[in-house]
This record gives structure tokens, C-alpha cells and sequence, in this order.
């Protein structure tokens, strides 16, 4: 059934199977699977795997840093603490957005004001 606004409702991901069990719609899932991406900087190829809305991510806080993509990517890599440069990426960005989460939640003072 649609909105009420008329228009259609979205599909789903997780549906039903005949034993009433969820299992995943391959399909309407696959903008999940992580796509593999490669970057070529100090001398070196250097690749890995994101999901799409993490690649959405990196680039939106990229252009809100004013960096590209790749400086973003070499100066996480280079800082990282994980094993796993795909882990730091995704532990990165979900930093990057709960610090910008509570700063916009934290109550203005006074001083801030004038």
C-alpha cells in the first residue's frame, strides 16, 4: 500500500519466505554488497572494500573538508589504528558524524550567542 500521498510504497528488502522465515532479496540488496575501490598514492596501489553508502559518505565529508577523496582516504589510512583499512574507513565516518551529531546537540552558550 502507498503513502498517502499517492505515491507507492517502497519495496523491501526483507521479506517473507514460505516457512514465515525473513531472508534478504538479493536484488534490493545488492546496493549493499561492498564495492571494491582502488587508490594509487606514495608509490603504492592500495585498495578496498566499502558499501555505497559509506562510499556517499566519504565523499560528502571529502567536499565538506575541502579535500579530495583520495587525501581523505591517505590521511585516515595513515592514522588508522585498525588492521583493517575497510574497518577504518567505516570507523572513521561514523566518528566524523557522531562528533558533528553532538556538537549540533550541544546547547549554545551565552558566549557562543554574541
Amino acid at each position: 500500500m502507498g503513502s498517502d500521498d499517492g505515491s507507492p510504497a517502497p519495496e523491501k528488502a526483507v521479506r517473507s519466505n514460505s516457512r514465515g522465515l525473513s531472508v534478504v532479496d538479493r536484488e534490493l540488496a545488492m546496493p549493499l554488497k561492498p564495492r571494491k575501490r582502488s587508490f594509487y598514492y606514495d608509490g603504492l596501489n592500495s585498495s578496498f572494500c566499502l558499501e555505497e553508502p559509506f562510499w556517499t559518505a566519504l565523499k560528502q565529508i571529502a567536499a565538506s573538508e575541502q579535500k579530495s577523496v583520495s587525501d581523505l582516504v591517505r590521511s585516515i589510512d595513515a592514522s588508522r589504528i585498525t588492521v583493517n583499512r575497510s574497518s577504518s574507513m567505516r570507523v572513521f565516518i561514523l566518528e566524523y558524524y557522531k562528533a558533528r551529531a553532538e556538537a549540533l546537540a550541544r546547547p549554545v552558550t551565552e558566549s557562543e550567542r554574541s
